[in-house]
């Protein structure tokens, strides 16, 4: 769905075949176009979206994944998948999802239909791992520097209860922020960072499969993060957005905490349970907001692509995720670089949010 001078584009499936039609908004319509993708458009003009049905016909090479691919349409509960895969028995590709190349073709896509008039690239900068549970959060004022130095709009995904080893779901230990962290994100928030919720512990549940939520019931999982977020807001800061630890949840999490955020995020592990999304997408009136490669990667393996996006690339936002304990060892120099490539282009997730 593109909006163009007050009129709504989408691909129609009329008869078979797939059609481009327009409306002016001014009939409340709904544009069912198949799986789990509709465009409904409210008499003011108001549009709630999903993934256009363009990616499913013209985009249909980014499908071919090892599942099945109707198997990956978002559903509720992924304990099934979760036995399999902790079993040896399953193992997903995600590196086949190539968010450049989506970019692309849809430039492709609006360059034929003549739907060019759009605003300019954004991005949308993600930051993961704070703190981290090996160097807690040694080195992060050099990172953060960095961002202030070039002008970098960034959120900071927080973990208010870090276990001491993620990917031990029995023996590790949940610990509180310190005070020297605490002091940092307040010092953050004087320079307008932005902050997520980056789970409650980050501890996995399953040795091979890693996930802190899923198989987890929808109030469990609601009261968790109700009370991680009166943690950080007792400390003095509001999160709206959830990132979800190892990327992997299913549609039965997001239903279960939708409504406490403005945007729900994703990664390339999330693809098994919630399908390719175009980011962002609005699902069950929140935003979804799914990062995949090749910008959801080390910066030394971003920074040339991000040179490569014309100022006009056919999307308004491009999400970016950035792990800065991932950087730290060549002391920020790939991710100085791609900050000077995305410097003055950034937006806040607040922008987003309103």
């Amino acid at each position: 769905m593109i909006k163009v001078a007050g009129i709504v584009y989408c691909h129609v499936k009329r008869n078979g075949r797939w059609h481009i039609e327009g409306t002016t908004g001014n009939s409340e319509q709904l544009f069912d176009i198949g799986w789990d993708y509709e465009f409904h458009v409210d008499p003011s003009g108001r549009t709630t979206e999903e993934l256009s049905g363009h990616f499913m016909e013209t985009f249909k090479d980014l499908y071919r994944f090892p599942l099945n691919q109707y198997f990956l349409k978002p559903f509720n509960g992924l304990k099934p998948l979760v036995y399999l895969w902790n079993a040896g028995l399953l193992k997903f590709s995600s590196k086949k999802v190539d968010q450049f190349g989506i970019l692309k073709r849809l430039k492709s896509f609006m360059e034929q239909y003549g739907l060019t008039d759009v605003l300019r690239t954004r991005f949308l900068l993600r930051v993961d791992d704070y703190p981290r549970f090996d160097i807690r959060i040694d080195g992060f004022m050099d990172f953060h520097d960095i961002c202030m130095e070039y002008g970098i709009d960034y959120l900071i995904g927080v973990t208010p209860y870090l276990t001491s080893d993620p990917f031990k779901p029995s023996i590790s230990i949940p610990e509180p922020l310190r005070d020297e962290e605490i002091d940092t994100l307040l010092a953050m928030k004087k320079d307008n960072v932005e902050f997520g919720l980056h789970g409650i512990t980050h501890r996995t549940m399953y040795q091979r499969y890693h996930t802190e939520s899923v198989g987890l019931s929808g109030k469990k999982l609601r009261g968790s993060v109700v009370d991680a977020k009166r943690y950080l807001k007792g400390i003095g800061l509001e999160v709206e957005t959830y990132i979800p630890p190892f990327n992997t949840f299913d549609m039965n999490n997001y239903n279960s905490i939708k409504d406490i955020f403005r945007s729900i995020t994703g990664g390339p592990e999330a693809i098994p349970a919630m399908g390719i999304k175009h980011s962002p997408s609005r699902i069950g009136g929140s935003l979804y907001i799914p990062v995949y490669h090749p910008f959801y990667d080390k910066c030394k393996n971003m920074a040339d692509i991000l040179k490569d996006i014309d100022p006009i690339m056919g999307a308004r936002i491009v999400p970016l995720t950035v792990h800065w304990s991932w950087e730290k060892g060549s002391k920020f120099e790939a991710f100085r670089e791609l900050c000077d490539s995305i410097s003055g282009k950034t937006t806040k997730w607040s922008n987003i949010h309103s």
